[in-house]
């Protein structure tokens, strides 16, 4: 499985990685931001190799690609928000309509490594050259 690195953190949810078309990446394309290399599990039984626990930092999806870069953001989720829009004009009684919001996942980057430029958990924080693993 090919392996990229964070080139850059854009902010808290956009990071560039190192690599673009000319890797075959595609729009929409998932990937894990890893950390640490960890241990590897094995088989009681057989011995055999069941993989290795890697710090499993967050998730991407390709947004922008050019031909050697790729600007990602976090997922994005809906959420429910109450807001006091409506006023009643005779009895002074205030209705609660709701109202669909959208955001962008918080990444746990490290902030001193946020520079901008494109339009600064339990985990450790992303830093420029984690490891970002494409998902199938």
């Amino acid at each position: 499985m090919p392996e990229y690195k964070i080139a850059k953190i854009i902010d808290d949810h956009t990071i560039v990685i190192n690599a673009g078309e000319n890797k075959g990446i595609k729009e929409n394309q998932k990937f894990q931001i890893i950390g640490k290399k960890g241990k590897e599990v094995k088989d009681p039984d057989t011995g055999e190799s069941l993989g290795r626990l890697d710090e499993l930092k967050g998730y991407v999806f390709a947004t922008t690609i050019y031909p050697n870069m790729t600007i990602a953001t976090s997922p994005a989720r809906s959420a429910m928000g109450l807001t006091n829009s409506i006023a009643g004009l005779t009895t002074g009684m205030t209705f609660q309509n709701p109202l669909l919001t959208s955001y962008h996942e918080t990444l746990n980057v490290d902030p001193s490594q946020i520079t901008g430029g494109f339009s600064p958990k339990g985990a450790s924080p992303i830093v420029v050259g984690d490891i970002v693993i494409p998902i199938n």
